[in-house]
């Protein structure tokens, strides 16, 4: 817990003698009081130097406090806000909290309810500090799309991830076998501009050379025995995607002219068709 000398607190009241009398009972315990007397001088302050928690009359003059409570939240959401009056309504409570305010404490004012109050609602901001700590360790250690830990390795790669994934280059991940390349391919969609597009595999080891032609590029009826329909193929698919080509060390030389053309022009035709097809499709490939 903050010690209460790093918590400023803010006394907002139109009567001086209600003011110091709680501005004494906050300090004696070790909080860093400020006092104002109407709502925009407290608002002055708060622009220069924000408070952790304001105490503010109910019914002040000029703005009251659940006009400056609805000022505060705007200007620190994560201030809180508790309102003091002489008499308070049902409804009027029930406003104050729905418009963000922690509590409403009816007067006279009692030292253990008054400092109760302060104490909650500190603890209050004390656990959303923690909770936002405890995220942003956990976001550290998690690299999208699965991968997670802290090693040095683990976070360049998670660096290169971030660096690569907002541009349009294309990609090529070498690892061994079972080190998690399909992950970091994912990572890097779900990162980029294209992450509302495809994501489309390859197993360029798993196909025969005339099968896998077939996959990336598509076939017209009638290119072959047996291509009784059109199939577009997978790099069609994966316009304006991602095409990951897994193992691309495995593409036949042959082949690798056709799939350089796509890299370098964009475009291709399918196998047994004469019409050239433009395509806008991100590369990431993977090899052992």
């Amino acid at each position: 817990m903050r010690a209460n000398r790093d918590t400023h607190i803010m006394v907002v009241d139109d009567k001086r003698r209600g003011r110091d009398a709680l501005q004494k009972m906050i300090a004696r315990e070790g909080y860093r009081v400020s006092m104002a007397h109407d709502a925009e001088m407290a608002l002055e302050i708060f622009d220069s130097e924000p408070a952790n928690l304001v105490i503010t009359e109910f019914r002040m003059p000029g703005m009251d406090g659940i006009s400056l409570l609805r000022e505060v939240k705007l200007k620190g959401p994560e201030t809180e806000v508790i309102l003091i009056s002489s008499y308070v309504t049902v409804e009027s409570a029930v406003q104050a909290i729905r418009e963000g305010a922690y509590d409403v404490i009816i007067k006279p004012l009692k030292r253990v309810v008054v400092l109760k109050a302060i104490s909650k609602a500190c603890e209050k901001q004390e656990l959303i500090r923690e909770n936002a700590g405890l995220r942003a360790q956990i976001q550290n250690l998690r690299v999208p799309s699965g991968l997670i830990g802290n090693s040095d390795s683990l976070q360049k790669i998670n660096d290169l991830i971030h660096q690569v994934a907002p541009t349009s280059a294309n990609v090529l991940i070498l690892g061994e076998s079972g080190t998690g390349k399909q992950l970091v391919a994912k990572a890097i969609h779900s990162l980029s501009e294209r992450t509302n597009c495809s994501f489309i595999k390859v197993s360029c080891a798993a196909l025969p050379e005339n099968l896998l032609e077939s996959e990336l590029f598509g076939y017209e009826r009638g290119a072959f025995t047996g291509a009784v329909t059109r199939k577009e193929g997978r790099f069609f698919l994966a316009d304006r995607g991602i095409l990951f080509l897994d193992e691309i060390g495995d593409v036949p030389v042959a082949l690798q002219a056709k799939i350089l053309r796509v890299l370098q022009e964009g475009e291709f035709e399918r196998l047994g068709g004469n019409e050239t097809i433009k395509v806008d499709v991100q590369i990431i490939a993977a090899t052992n």
